[in-house]
């Protein structure tokens, strides 16, 4: 009887831990998207150069040229996150610019255009907007 309570318990339980680690991730992918464009923006201003973002969808990553890692040194920010923590299965980006490809800030943090950035992970879905006017991005 008790191992029949355990089992039912466990069937009800499991599907609402992987939702639940499915939020987790996307929310922390999400937040780390945002706090590296912030990140790529304060660099621009910080040099007084432009700062570039590619995004690769096929890839599910992106990289910032010309911007140290914060974990290893490398000469380029680079940023998968298709690996743990984030395990997202797909990243969308949409610039308010039609002809973009890519996301930059100039030397005042003034991005080129805005952009709509999609990440999805599981069966959730976070949206980070990148103001076209003062760069900020924020998770929505």
């Amino acid at each position: 009887m008790v191992a029949a309570i355990i089992g039912i318990l466990a069937l009800i339980a499991a599907p609402r831990y992987g939702r639940s680690v499915d939020r987790y991730r996307a929310d922390a992918a999400a937040r780390r998207v945002a706090l590296d464009m912030g990140l790529a923006r304060q660099s621009a201003m910080h040099a007084s150069q432009a700062r570039m973002v590619f995004f690769d969808s096929a890839t599910t990553s992106y990289l910032i040229p010309n911007v140290d890692h914060l974990d290893h040194r490398t000469p380029h920010y680079a940023t998968d996150l298709k690996v743990p923590p984030y395990q997202a299965k797909n990243l969308s980006v949409t610039f308010t610019d039609g002809g973009a490809s890519f996301l930059s800030f100039d030397g005042f943090g003034k991005p080129n255009c805005g952009a709509t950035v999609t990440i999805q992970v599981g069966n959730e879905q976070r949206v980070i907007v990148v103001d076209s006017v003062e760069g900020k991005a924020t998770v929505q």
